[in-house]
């Protein structure tokens, strides 16, 4: 199918249909019964008998396109992710994050002196202050709020960081050296930073996720693009996280946020909460 949304058959190349029901291909195998094409058409007859299996929910009779149980955790995860974005959204007005803000950041980099600081090391360790260049928030969902989610507990190798900021006082070093990444940090009541794993162990977030503990000390002057909540970015998430293919994610890999995030984020977001009033619930504080 092309990004106009027409179907191209791969054997004709006409319009309107695939390969699959290619009338010519048909034509042509009844024709020469010995040809190429004939077996073609007929691996793709036998093909149609064979009883399907839903990639998502992992069922027969139907595909992943006609899954009810994918059309249903669809509705779900947009609505839980539109909730998410709009906390997210009011806690970057609340806290000031926005492009050209100062935030302290307490993670290793190479001072200009060239030697390693290391918070590890808190004796001689100074936080780095870091001027905000790019927020990237559209790679991220609110699956980052849900302790039993990967994307609660590590950034995606394949995704961009949510900040990337420019060490101040660094001008002189090398861009490896004076740009630093940052991910979503904890957010008491937005993102846990305690949840347990499948043995009910617990989990501290700033354990497994990199670059994640800093502060705004100087707000920004550029806020994000409200289009970040719109109808079309929400759909396009939505495609994004149940797309087809071979890395495509199934049934087991579904999360929401439980009733008291929702009611929580809510109340935030319509102003009944202030963000210093948000806790964390109680499926995710540390045990």
């Amino acid at each position: 199918m092309s990004y106009s949304g027409t179907v191209h058959c791969g054997h004709c190349y006409n319009k309107g249909h695939n390969v699959r029901g290619c009338p010519a291909l048909k034509k042509e195998a009844l024709a020469n019964p010995n040809s190429w094409n004939a077996q073609k058409y007929a691996r793709i007859e036998e093909s149609k008998k064979r009883v399907k299996v839903c990639s998502y929910c992992g069922t027969g009779g139907h595909n992943r396109r006609g899954c009810e149980k994918s059309t249903e955790h669809k509705v779900i995860f947009r609505a839980d992710l539109k909730l998410w974005r709009q906390a997210i959204q009011k806690w970057t007005d609340d806290t000031g994050l926005k492009i050209g803000a100062l935030v302290r950041a307490h993670v290793p980099y190479y001072d200009t002196n060239g030697e390693y600081q290391d918070p590890q090391y808190a004796d001689s360790y100074v936080s780095a202050v870091c001027l905000v260049n790019n927020i990237q928030l559209n790679s991220i969902s609110h699956y980052a709020s849900i302790a039993t989610a990967n994307e609660w507990r590590a950034q995606p190798y394949d995704e961009p960081a949510m900040l990337m900021t420019t060490r101040v006082g660094a001008e002189a070093q090398a861009n490896h050296h004076k740009m630093i990444g940052l991910g979503l940090p904890c957010i008491a009541g937005i993102v846990p930073q305690f949840g347990v794993d499948h043995w009910d162990r617990a989990i501290d977030r700033k354990n497994h996720f990199r670059n994640i503990d800093w502060e705004v000390v100087s707000p920004g002057h550029k806020p994000i693009d409200p289009e970040w909540i719109s109808d079309k970015s929400l759909s396009d998430g939505v495609k994004r996280a149940f797309a087809g293919g071979k890395d495509a994610k199934d049934n087991s890999d579904f999360r929401e946020l439980s009733p008291e995030q929702r009611t929580q984020l809510r109340m935030y977001v319509d102003g009944t909460f202030l963000l210093n009033e948000l806790i964390d619930t109680s499926d995710t504080k540390e045990k």
